[in-house]
């Protein structure tokens, strides 16, 4: 069993630093890691997943949507073998309320492929330091060809996703 994430540092600034922020993205992907993560997250948090006519594109409100759909696109990995997460950088949070977190994950498809994907995570955290804005920028062909060869439906809002309008205020 691999060690638990490391703790976020307690804040200085208004906002987590990139170390906190880093911290908060090392859970693992399990479901006592999105448990932790979850901690991180404010209830009402609003996510997009990007891109065009995609199974994952689109719009969901809440963190009991966010989960349902993090859990859905990672059902074509294996969690058994491998599994890892790595934050390469992040940019921002401390004095801004917004950071982009850079992460490759590298594991093993249930297909017994390999998957190595490389995607950012814009945030907005909010006073209290809760993540309030999620923006997801995956590779999104690599994503479908996996889910495809491993049968991972779609989303479980579906094409409603794209017709929920985006409150994200700057």
């Amino acid at each position: 069993m691999p060690p638990p994430a490391p703790t976020p540092p307690p804040r200085t600034t208004p906002f987590p630093t990139p170390a906190a922020i880093s911290a908060i993205f090392q859970y693992r992907f399990s479901s006592s890691g999105l448990d932790a993560f979850d901690t991180h997250v404010a209830p009402d948090v609003d996510v997009t997943i990007t891109g065009q006519d995609h199974q994952r594109a689109g719009h969901n409100l809440g963190k009991a949507d966010f989960r349902r759909e993090f859990e859905r696109t990672n059902a074509a990995i294996d969690g058994e073998k491998n599994l890892s997460k790595e934050v390469i950088r992040v940019i921002g949070g401390g004095e801004s309320e917004w950071a982009a977190v850079e992460v490759r994950m590298t594991g093993t498809t249930k297909a017994g492929k390999d998957y190595v994907h490389e995607f950012v995570y814009t945030v907005k955290f909010n006073l209290e330091g809760k993540i309030s804005v999620i923006r997801v920028y995956a590779d999104t062909a690599h994503v479908a060809s996996h889910n495809h060869e491993n049968k991972v439906g779609r989303s479980h809002i579906g094409d409603d996703l794209r017709k929920v309008p985006a409150k994200i205020a700057v």
